[in-house]
C-alpha cells in the first residue's frame, strides 16, 4: 500500500484518443492516483514504460493491429514484477484467462462503471488480482485441467492469441491475404492457423470453421 500522500502513477495505453481523455478524466479525479503517461501505440508504450516507471499500465486489449497482451509480455520482459491491468470493450469471459495467462493482474472491461474500474486499478495497485467475481471458478478450472479433454462443442479458450485474432478477421470477412498483411506472416502461416483451428474445436473443415467464425461478434460467440 502507497503512503497516502504519494500518488499511485499510471501508464494509460489507449488508441482511441476519446476513451483515453476520459479514463484519464476518471482517474486524475481521484486523491491516492494520477495519470503519468498516455500511448496510443505498443512501441510509444514501451518509450514511456522504460522513462516513466510507472506504478502500474493500464492497456486496452487492442491497439490498432497489435495486442495488449503482447505489450504486458513486453513489460514484464523488463520488470517481472509489473502490475498491468488489461482494459477493453471485448467480453470479458472470453479474454480475462488469456489475459491472467499473459501476466496480466487483471482484466476489465470499459462498460463497467467508472467506480469499478478504480477498484479493479486498486486491487492490482495493492497486490491482487482483479477478474469478475463470477468469472473466478471459470478461470480456475481452466487452469487445473489445462491438459484435459477438450468438450464437444467448440471451445475458443483453447485457441492461442494469434489464432483467435485469426478467426475474429475471418468472421469479419477479411480475406487471407488481407489477414497475412495486417498480422505481418505468410498466407501458408495463416493457413496453419486455420487448419490448427479447425482440429482444435473439433470440426470438419475450414468450411465449417469460417461459419463458426460467422457466428461470432465482438463479445464472442451468439
Amino acid at each position: 500500500m502507497k503512503a497516502a500522500n504519494i500518488k499511485t502513477r499510471i501508464l494509460v495505453v489507449d488508441d482511441h484518443p476519446v476513451a483515453t481523455r476520459g479514463i484519464c478524466t476518471v482517474i486524475d479525479s481521484e486523491a491516492d492516483m494520477e495519470v503519468c503517461g498516455t500511448a496510443a501505440t505498443a512501441a510509444d508504450a514501451m518509450r514511456l514504460f522504460n522513462r516513466l516507471k510507472p506504478d502500474i499500465a493500464l492497456v486496452d486489449l487492442r491497439l490498432g493491429e497489435q495486442s495488449g497482451l503482447d505489450l504486458v509480455r513486453d513489460m514484464l520482459v523488463q520488470d517481472r514484477h509489473f502490475p498491468a491491468l488489461l482494459f477493453s470493450m471485448y467480453e470479458d469471459r472470453l479474454y480475462a484467462e488469456r489475459a491472467i495467462r499473459a501476466g496480466a493482474r487483471g482484466y476489465i472491461m470499459k462498460q463497467e462503471a467508472a467506480s469499478t474500474i478504480i477498484t479493479a486499478i486498486r486491487t492490482v495497485r495493492d497486490g491482487g488480482v482483479y477478474v469478475r467475481k463470477e468469472l473466478i471458478p471459470r478461470i480456475l478450472k481452466h487452469g487445473q485441467n489445462a491438459a484435459a479433454t477438450p468438450n464437444a462443442s467448440p471451445d475458443i479458450s483453447t485457441l492461442t492469441d494469434r489464432e483467435l485474432q485469426v478467426l475474429q478477421a475471418m468472421g469479419g470477412g477479411t480475406g487471407r491475404k488481407e489477414m497475412a498483411a495486417d498480422i505481418n506472416v505468410s498466407v501458408k502461416t495463416i493457413d496453419g492457423y486455420r487448419r490448427s483451428m479447425v482440429r482444435k474445436l473439433g470440426l470438419r473443415s475450414v468450411t465449417e470453421l469460417a461459419q463458426f467464425a460467422a457466428r461470432l461478434d465482438e463479445f464472442g460467440p451468439v
